[in-house]
């Protein structure tokens, strides 16, 4: 993160229109890992399974939304933990109850902010379609937790 910080500071002090080009070029490829991109594969992969999972427990088994919410997103956070685990940060198998608990905490926090206040508070107070919701909702949870996996939960 120091060496973004720096980066960023001398692209702003930075008058040189093809420097300023070349150090954005040098940040990108700092935040551009390849840890990163196969975040967002497997966040994209858990999303769709998650809305496709949202579908199929609203509109074809017939739950209530706030239900099929909740069961759509226990079922994609054991393929996201997974996933991320092996594929993704590379952690392997050591210290799988420490990794495992810091997911559970940092999933308990994100399940907390959807189900119990976002996706309602949305949904219901707002009358945001239940998709739009979610694409929201998964959006300011996907921007948080990259950091969070890689400097808490995966962290070797």
């Amino acid at each position: 993160m120091d060496k973004i910080k720096q980066l960023r500071d001398l692209i702003l002090k930075s008058e040189n229109a093809l420097l300023r080009i070349s150090l954005v070029r040098k940040a990108l490829s700092l935040i551009l890992t390849r840890n990163f991109i196969r975040y967002l594969i497997i966040g994209f992969t858990t999303f769709g399974m998650q809305i496709g999972l949202l579908y199929l427990f609203t509109q074809l088994l017939g739950l209530e939304k706030v239900m099929g919410n909740v069961f759509s997103t226990l079922l994609s956070v054991v393929f996201n933990f997974i996933m991320s685990n092996y594929w993704t940060f590379k952690a392997g198998s050591g210290a799988k109850k420490k990794k495992l608990g810091r997911y559970l905490v940092l999933f308990t926090f994100n399940y907390l902010f959807d189900t119990a206040l976002a996706f309602p508070l949305l949904v219901n107070s707002f009358n945001v379609n239940q998709y739009i919701a979610k694409i929201v909702i998964t959006g300011m949870i996907v921007a948080w937790n990259f950091f969070l996996y890689k400097l808490w939960v995966f962290k070797d």
